[in-house]
């Protein structure tokens, strides 16, 4: 079981009480943003393909506006860009790379892949929630961070491991 815990929720000590029936602050979001008007994408690295998911088989594995990224013949990436928010504003969602391909630039591929695609299509601003662990990867990009959000968990949910 998890609980985000942000500005509005209610009542305002709810961590504590969360806290007080055995759940843990174990990790904190960073909701950031992009103004794509000055974003430049930076150079792909060697060997890594991002590709939009746009077959039935594809679509059937992963719905929605889907993107996956491959080296070496092998799938070690993926993400999701949403348009279901406000006009001119799209979001990242459920970026991950294979532990065995990070380092390799594969996540700024996807980024770049997303943004320019958020670009294309007339968006304004793109906002996330980043863990820990992608933090910088998304200030290298260019996203300016908001809001710190704790994650109140039974259990860690993210570590190095995963």
């Amino acid at each position: 079981m998890m609980w985000f815990v942000h500005p509005s929720s209610t009542p305002d000590d709810l961590g504590a009480r969360l806290a007080a029936h055995g759940l843990a602050a174990v990790e904190a979001l960073t909701y950031m943003s992009l103004d794509l008007a000055g974003w430049a994408p930076p150079p792909r690295p060697d060997g890594v393909r991002v590709a939009e998911v746009t077959t039935d088989e594809q679509l059937a594995a992963v719905p929605g506006h889907r993107y996956l990224a491959t080296a070496g013949g092998e799938t070690v990436g993926k993400a999701w860009l949403s348009f279901a928010g406000p006009a001119g504003v799209a979001a990242i969602y459920g970026m991950s790379v294979r532990p065995e391909a990070r380092g390799r630039g594969v996540a700024q591929a996807l980024t770049t892949a997303l943004l320019t695609r958020g670009r294309a299509v007339g968006c304004r601003r793109v906002v996330l929630q980043s863990s820990a662990m992608a933090l910088e990867l998304y200030r290298r990009a260019g996203f300016t961070e908001h809001l710190d959000v704790p994650v109140y968990a039974t259990a860690p949910l993210w570590s190095g491991d995963h």
